[in-house]
């Protein structure tokens, strides 16, 4: 489990090395500046969108650090255009937010009330259909935090002999997948991996549930067979960055102790899980090449 947990850190800490000019953007200076220089973090991201457009998860994530910073005008302004085009819903917004109090009982409060109402209904007029498939991917981490705890408990409170652990483990690896399959026929339903910038914004988000099955190795190349062609797509269409393959290569190291891709280096790997290994090989370098051309990645 260890393990398994640094390479999810790598994920949400963006300490990666990036591939092309948006993704070195995102998880080089955006990340990184996030909470030590703001003005640069808001800047980086007011330029990305020149290029790539509006960047629906990276405003998003920037609103605590505008309510944080005192930049009311900004954080009402892109508040604002969550709300109105992109579908923020307050039912799905958690409580733990820097400014969720504000906006709801405190000094912001009448502004957003009035501000909603007006804007939410503007986005429901042209996405009303999207209401159920919306509530459905915030509460897929929901299912994500329950599986993880029930499987924790029982792990602690309940003695099984060595067949009945992989008896057990069978089962909740076959929940896992399960789980997972419900954002897939979705992913089906709507033809596209849903991000903020290509369906609709989802304030709960549902990586951990994919992590999750990453992480199990019977559902590992499985998971990346049914998901792969909408996260290409999606990555061609800037709706996604380029993380998701760096922590496929992540978990093939953990399975297989190789990559696909060739986007981490036995540097990304603490040395107690180095073993006798001074470079970690790539299945296929003519496919890796292949695919860091269409990505326009660096080689």
């Amino acid at each position: 489990m260890k393990y398994i947990y640094f390479f999810i850190c790598s994920l949400i800490t963006g300490a990666v090395c990036s591939q092309n000019e948006r993704d070195t953007t995102i998880h080089e200076i955006i990340y990184p500046s996030l909470y030590t220089n703001y003005q640069l973090a808001k800047s980086e991201i007011l330029k990305l969108e020149e290029t790539y457009g509006y960047e629906t998860n990276l405003k998003y994530f920037l609103l605590d650090r505008s309510f944080e910073n005192g930049d009311i005008e900004f954080f009402k302004a892109e508040l604002t255009i969550l709300v109105r085009d992109y579908g923020f819903n307050l039912a799905y917004e958690p409580e733990g937010k820097t400014y969720y109090e504000s906006i709801t009982v405190g000094d912001l409060a009448n502004w957003f009330k009035t501000m909603y109402l007006k804007n939410h209904f503007i986005w429901l007029d042209t996405n009303f259909l999207k209401q159920a498939d919306l509530q459905q991917l915030n509460s897929l981490k929901d299912k994500t935090s329950m599986y993880s705890k029930v499987r924790y408990a029982l792990d602690q409170k309940v003695t099984l002999d060595s067949v009945q652990k992989q008896e057990q483990k069978k089962v909740f690896e076959d929940i896992a997948f399960e789980n997972l399959s419900e954002l897939y026929a979705l992913t089906r339903k709507i033809d596209k991996y849903p991000t903020g910038k290509n369906f609709a914004l989802i304030q709960n988000s549902f990586a951990l549930l994919e992590y999750q099955n990453f992480g199990i190795e019977r559902n590992f190349e499985r998971t990346w067979i049914l998901f792969e062609p909408f996260y290409k797509k999606a990555y061609l269409e800037h709706a996604i960055d380029y993380i998701i393959y760096k922590n496929y290569d992540n978990y093939s190291f953990i399975h297989y102790k190789n990559q696909r891709y060739g986007l981490i280096s036995i540097f990304d790997i603490p040395e107690d899980y180095q073993g006798d290994l001074f470079s970690i090989p790539i299945r296929d370098l003519e496919y890796a090449n292949k695919i860091k051309s269409d990505f326009n990645w660096k080689k």
